[in-house]
């Protein structure tokens, strides 16, 4: 009985565990993700908070549920951009132990 020649690049065994690789978009979309998540986190404070982190707060917010269903990457990168700027022009209240700079 004569023997079958081997057949090369065939897999042999069980199929690779490895996981499928993550597209671009996909990371885009998680980095988006984990940025409104933090800038979430860092707008919270204790006691009633001033009106300007309220309203960033919702705008974060929103931002983040708009982005779990559509992909907003640049979007949320100037939500986030006007957030920033309008908290850092919003007059100081309350205490701070930092000294004003400007």
């Amino acid at each position: 009985m004569p023997r079958e020649p081997a057949i090369p690049n065939v897999p042999t065994g069980s199929p690779p565990t490895e996981p499928p690789p993550v597209s671009a978009r996909r990371r885009t979309e998680l980095v988006v993700w984990l940025a409104l998540i933090v800038a979430l986190v860092a707008l919270l404070q204790t006691g009633t908070p001033p009106r300007i982190v309220v309203l960033s707060l919702i705008a974060v917010a929103l931002t983040l549920a708009v982005s779990l269903r559509w992909p907003i990457g640049g979007t949320a990168v100037i939500v986030l951009l006007v957030v920033g700027v309008a908290l850092r022009l919003a007059p100081p209240t309350g205490f701070s132990d930092a000294l004003q700079v400007t």
